[in-house]
C-alpha cells in the first residue's frame, strides 16, 4: 500500500508509438516497491499490455476508473486510467490519428491536478511534429499546460526544469 493519505502522480501517455510506453513500464518496475503513493498512466491500457509482453512480461496492467484507486494497487500492478487510442500504433511508426488522445491525456492530468486528485503531473515525451500536423498550436507540454491552467482563470507561466544527480537546470 502507498503512504496513507498520499495522492498518486498522474503520468501522461506521451507519444504512443515512441518510447513513452517503455519509460512507463521501466518507471513502474523501478518504483513499485518504494512505499510511495505511486503513479498511474493516463493512456491506453491495451497498448501498455502489448508493450509489456515484449519488454517486461511479468508486469501486470490494471485499468482504473479514478485516480484514488492507483495507490491501493500500485505495488501489485501498473494502474492505467484507460483512454483508448484512435489507432493502434506500431513502435516507431507515428499515427497522427492519436494526437487528440495524446493532448487529451495532458488535459486530463491538468484537470486532476487542479481538482486536487493527484499530487503532481509527469509528462511522457511527445512528438510535437505529429501534434502540429493535427493542429496543436503550442511550443510543447509546458506551454500547453500553462495554457490549460490559464483557461481555468488561474495564473501560470511555463517553466521547465531538468534534474538529475548533480545537475539542476
Amino acid at each position: 500500500m502507498g503512504l496513507k493519505g498520499a495522492k498518486p502522480i498522474a503520468l501522461t501517455m506521451g507519444e504512443p508509438a515512441g518510447i513513452a510506453p517503455d519509460i512507463t513500464l521501466k518507471a513502474w518496475l523501478s518504483l513499485k516497491d518504494k512505499g510511495s503513493a505511486g503513479f498511474f498512466l493516463i493512456g491506453d491500457a491495451t497498448l501498455l499490455k502489448e508493450r509489456a509482453k515484449a519488454l517486461a512480461p511479468d508486469v501486470e496492467i490494471a485499468p482504473i476508473h479514478r485516480a484514488q484507486e492507483a495507490s491501493k494497487i500500485f505495488k501489485a500492478a501498473l494502474p492505467v486510467l484507460h483512454r483508448p487510442l484512435a489507432q493502434r500504433p506500431k513502435p516507431g511508426q507515428l499515427a497522427p490519428a492519436n494526437a487528440a488522445q495524446v493532448t487529451g491525456a495532458i488535459e486530463a492530468g491538468v484537470a486532476l491536478a487542479l481538482e486536487g486528485e493527484v499530487s503532481a503531473i509527469v509528462t511522457n515525451p511527445i512528438h510535437k511534429k505529429t501534434l502540429y500536423s493535427a493542429g496543436f498550436k503550442h511550443t510543447g507540454h509546458t506551454d500547453y499546460i500553462a495554457s490549460l491552467v490559464r483557461e481555468r482563470g488561474l495564473s501560470a507561466e511555463p517553466v521547465m526544469m531538468l534534474a538529475a544527480p548533480g545537475l539542476r537546470t
